[in-house]
């Protein structure tokens, strides 16, 4: 199990996108730096944000779901801050 650290922002979670499938990672389990760690085996890798790995991720994404399923993807992820 892979267990990928990132700051928590909308970039940094589009670079880690970016990273697990260039690394074709497999049971992974993605927190913000901020959350307190659960599992005790698991390989942890931190990823920082990159700006380019991230846009090249929403791009892709946008040619998939279009501007309206990028905006759904951002309300959902604005819905977990605090």
């Amino acid at each position: 199990m892979h267990e990928v650290i990132y700051d928590g922002s909308f970039e940094g979670f589009f670079s880690v996108v970016f990273e697990v499938y260039n690394r074709k990672l497999k049971n992974v389990c993605i927190r913000k730096e901020a959350v307190e760690t659960t599992s005790l085996f698991a390989e942890k890798i931190t990823i920082h944000t990159d700006r380019i790995k991230a846009g090249r991720v929403l791009s892709r994404l946008e040619q998939i779901a279009g501007r309206e399923g990028v905006k759904l993807f951002y309300v959902c992820y604005l819905s977990e801050k605090q």
